[in-house]
């Protein structure tokens, strides 16, 4: 079962949106996939992530240059690697894993622009700038602030590139373009444009509950204890499931309101 057959009618850019993809995907490689990769974006567990890229190498193991299962892979390894970090883990492991991440969607975007493939390697390489000091800002700034653009331009309406977009600005300086004002701007118009968001199967579908987490996120930052709740609750009504938010976020934000 091979994805590869989506690639050329994926990569139509109409100007405002990408086509529809086609039916030919067989949907039991559509389904398992997503099922797989929804199981470890809620859990949040290592092992659930190990699980999706699993199946996804056995995919590329037949069809090595698939572009859909690349760019899978690559979003699956970098959110992996996510947290390696966020939990002061295996820094080296975390830096390879998003290095093997950008790799991944780099080839994928050549084949198969898709705008969340070109935002996801602008977050990887922020990630990568985290990761190996001051001077990598100077190095690899540039680049991943101009795949962002080009990610914005190729889906201006696209609601997984604006979250993308609010989280870079949370973590940038004012002095190049961040700051918690644009953050709380571009989350809030993810928000707005998920609620029009119905991609097709095998297009990126995440995105809208991890949207209000990090919102609530930015509103504790900034000690706004209410909105930041309010914000924790609607991602939950989104998915009630998510670990992040309901293990890890709503209990930071309580444990301060004490």
């Amino acid at each position: 079962m091979r994805l590869v057959a989506l690639a050329a009618s994926l990569a139509i850019w109409t100007g405002a949106a990408w086509s529809q993809p086609p039916a030919s995907l067989p949907a039991v490689v559509a389904d398992s996939m997503r099922t797989l990769i929804d199981r470890a974006l809620q859990s949040n567990r290592p092992a659930d992530y190990d699980g999706a890229i699993a199946f996804l190498d056995r995919e590329l193991a037949t069809a090595p240059d698939d572009p859909v299962a690349l760019h899978y892979r690559g979003f699956v390894l970098y959110r992996k690697a996510s947290i390696l970090v966020a939990s002061g883990g295996d820094r080296a492991l975390a830096k390879r894993s998003f290095e093997e991440a950008g790799r991944d969607l780099e080839r994928s975007d050549a084949a198969l622009p898709w705008p969340e493939t070109r935002a996801l390697r602008s977050a990887a390489l922020g990630q990568l700038i985290g990761l190996s000091g001051a001077t990598a800002t100077f190095r690899l700034g540039p680049r991943a602030s101009r795949l962002l653009d080009e990610a914005t331009t190729m889906g201006p309406n696209n609601p997984r590139v604006w979250m993308l977009r609010g989280v870079s600005a949370m973590f940038k300086p004012r002095l190049f373009g961040g700051g918690l004002g644009r953050a709380e701007q571009e989350l809030q118009h993810a928000l707005s444009l998920f609620a029009g968001d119905v991609p097709s199967p095998p297009a990126p579908w995440w995105g809208h509950a991890e949207t209000y987490a990090w919102l609530g996120l930015l509103y504790a930052r900034q000690g706004k204890v209410d909105q930041a709740r309010a914000a924790y609750v609607r991602a939950l009504a989104l998915e009630p499931g998510n670990a992040w938010v309901r293990n890890e976020l709503v209990p930071a934000l309580e444990k301060a309101r004490r």
